[in-house]
C-alpha cells in the first residue's frame, strides 16, 4: 500500500501494545473467515474506486490524449485489428492467436502476457472482436501509461501486490476511456434518459454503437 518498512517498525516501537493487538486483528479476521491476501488487495481497491466514485479524470485525460493522437476524435470505436496493429507496429508486441487453443492447460484463459525480447501476447481466438479490441487496448495502457508492475494472465492466477491490482485496474480504465468516448457516451445516455418511456432496444443499440462488451459498457 505504499507504506514503508520503516513506518511499521517505528510503528511497533512507539506503540508496540496497540500495534500487536492491530496485527493481531487482522490475524483473526484472516482466520475466522478464511481471507486470503488477495481478497484485503481486492478490497483495497474497492474502497480506492469508491473514494474516487469509480471515476478518474486523469485516467480520461489520458486517454483522451491517445486518441486525438491517433486522430480518433469523432467519437468512434476503434476496432480490435487497429489495436492489434498499434500493439505490433508500434510498441514492437506480437500478437499470437494460435498457442492457446493449442495449449490444453491455458485454451481457458483470454490471454496471457509472455514477457522477453520481443514480448509476446497470447490471446485466446474464440474471443470477441469486442473482447479483444479491450485486451489490445489494455496492453497498449501498460505501455503508453509506464506500467511495469503486472499480472500476466487476463485471469486472476497469483496476486503478489496492491501494486499488481492497481496497475491491472489503471490499463483496464484505460482501455475503456479509448474505446468508449466519453463526450460521445455523454450524448447516446442523454438521448436515452430524455425518453419518455424505457426503450430496451435503444440500450442495446447504445452498447453496440461502441463495440462494447457488457461488462465494459456498465
Amino acid at each position: 500500500f505504499g507504506i514503508e518498512p520503516q513506518h511499521l517498525f517505528a510503528l511497533v516501537a512507539d506503540m508496540p501494545r496497540k500495534s500487536a493487538a492491530l496485527f493481531q486483528t487482522f490475524l483473526e479476521i484472516g482466520r475466522t473467515y478464511g481471507v486470503q491476501v488477495e481478497h484485503l488487495l481486492f478490497a483495497a481497491l474497492r474502497s480506492y474506486q469508491q473514494l474516487r466514485h469509480n471515476y478518474f479524470q486523469e485516467m480520461e485525460e489520458a486517454a483522451a490524449a491517445f486518441r486525438a493522437s491517433q486522430e480518433w476524435t469523432d467519437g468512434r470505436t476503434p476496432s480490435a485489428d487497429e489495436l492489434r496493429r498499434l500493439l505490433e507496429e508500434r510498441y514492437g508486441c506480437p500478437v499470437d492467436e494460435e498457442s492457446l487453443a493449442r495449449n490444453p492447460e491455458l485454451h481457458g484463459f483470454r490471454s496471457v502476457f509472455v514477457p522477453g525480447d520481443p514480448p509476446r501476447l497470447l490471446v485466446n481466438d474464440k474471443l470477441l472482436s469486442s473482447q479483444k479490441a479491450f485486451i489490445y487496448g489494455r496492453e497498449i495502457a501498460y505501455r503508453e501509461l509506464g506500467l511495469e508492475e503486472r499480472a500476466v494472465t487476463g485471469s486472476w492466477l497469483h496476486v503478489d501486490s496492491f501494486g499488481q491490482v492497481l496497475n491491472n485496474f489503471k490499463a483496464s480504465y484505460f482501455a475503456g476511456a479509448v474505446l468508449i468516448d466519453e463526450a460521445a457516451l455523454e450524448a447516446e445516455l442523454s438521448a436515452l434518459f430524455e425518453r419518455e418511456r424505457w426503450d430496451g432496444e435503444a440500450f442495446l443499440a447504445c452498447m453496440r454503437r461502441f463495440n462494447a462488451t457488457p461488462e465494459m459498457f456498465f
